[in-house]
């Protein structure tokens, strides 16, 4: 068995920053005024940018897997590639899913079995192609990204195969493949925004954002083949992107998704794509291990930041739960009367028991069953 690769310092660092986005996202906003309740209200209206980072780092992370497995065995083992896959994605997620249909039952006994069936989407991983009345809730971007692990390794097998064949070498056409991808997308959301359809119509379906994804293989396949070229970019666009951060929040904040034009439905998801793949790239290029010495001050401050992202996929699904479950709204009401901070205390149970819940989700469920799928079936055979 190869040697499980170190963790991306980094990656972590902005999954637990793009869980934290969608936490400000969804929470109840506080009643209150003043500058920290506005501070609250603009990290709401920005928030939703945070599953657009997740795409661009799942895809980078998916394909750094499979390239490795190219690099390896020359193949890609597909049935082991999907298992693997749905022993991080599936146990955690049908068991959420599960406790927040049963919540729903207990919390409205005139619900139905068949008012539950109409969610029969969600267990096929193709929610997001039907309407938000069979949709558990924010549980879109997991069929996106479930879709996107389906695709991915037949398309990488398929270029193997016409690489064998002599019809491709390393590269020749991957990278203009990509770009090609990302041009259609492109020019799909213009035809579909420009045609005057609603905002959702775009920014759900997967071929309509599978984009994001495609720049993170783009650096993933980077990061394979062309890292010494990369590298010597990287710090060339390093300023850059940190400099732009001021004026590239506040133009998302000036672009609500629910009333943007139509320019920023289309133009605007693949600036933010590309941007988030600069951001991605400075956290992995060169690879910024948890086991690594030598770490820079500001290392210390960011570690929670980090341990968010490890715990980011349960924490995602627990949120879309937390204040679902029975007796939440008298527990509520207890909150709100014991730390007496007004309407912030709704805010801060959201975010705070979203996180333990992931955790022990993580803790519980999550990480032994990827303990037991690491020792009796690995990346790939020994």
């Amino acid at each position: 068995m190869s040697a499980k690769p170190s963790r991306y310092f980094g990656i972590d660092v902005l999954r637990g920053g793009a869980a934290l986005l969608i936490l400000f996202r969804h929470m109840p906003l506080p009643e209150e005024i003043g500058a920290l309740a506005d501070a609250a209200r603009f990290l709401s209206a920005v928030g939703w940018v945070g599953v657009d980072l997740f795409f661009v780092i799942s895809g980078f992370l998916i394909s750094q897997i499979l390239f490795r497995e190219i690099n390896q065995s020359g193949r890609i083992n597909l049935p082991r590639f999907w298992f693997r896959r749905g022993c991080k994605i599936w146990p955690s997620y049908f068991v959420f899913y599960g406790i927040g249909m049963a919540s729903v039952a207990v919390v409205d006994p005139n619900i139905t079995a068949l008012d539950l069936g109409k969610y029969w989407p969600n267990l096929l991983f193709i929610q997001n192609y039907f309407p938000d009345t069979m949709r558990w809730r924010h549980s879109w971007s997991l069929a996106v990204e479930e879709q996107f692990y389906i695709a991915l390794p037949i398309l990488l097998t398929g270029w193997l195969i016409l690489r064998a064949k002599g019809r491709s070498t390393t590269g020749d056409c991957f990278v203009p493949g990509l770009l090609m991808l990302c041009a259609i997308v492109l020019c799909g959301r213009s035809a579909v925004a420009l045609g005057g359809a609603d905002w959702e119509k775009i920014y759900y379906p997967t071929h309509l954002r599978i984009d994001a994804l495609a720049w993170g293989v783009l650096l993933g396949y980077l990061t394979q083949y062309r890292a010494a070229w990369l590298g010597t970019q990287l710090p060339k666009l390093k300023y850059a992107v940190i400099i732009s951060v001021v004026p590239f929040v506040l133009a998302l904040y000036q672009n609500s998704i629910e009333t943007s034009p139509a320019i920023f439905w289309s133009v605007g998801f693949s600036v933010l794509s590309i941007w988030f793949l600069w951001a991605v790239a400075l956290a992995v290029v060169p690879p910024d291990a948890v086991a690594s010495s030598g770490r820079p001050w500001y290392h210390w401050l960011i570690r929670p930041l980090a341990w968010l992202g490890i715990y980011s996929y349960t924490i995602y699904l627990a949120h879309a739960i937390v204040f679902k479950l029975p007796g939440m709204t008298e527990f509520r009401g207890w909150f709100y009367r014991m730390v007496n901070i007004g309407s912030w205390s709704d805010s801060v149970l959201f975010i705070g028991l979203s996180i333990i819940l992931g955790w022990l989700g993580a803790r519980l469920l999550e990480q032994p069953i990827l303990r037991w799928r690491d020792i009796n079936y690995p990346a790939s055979k020994p």
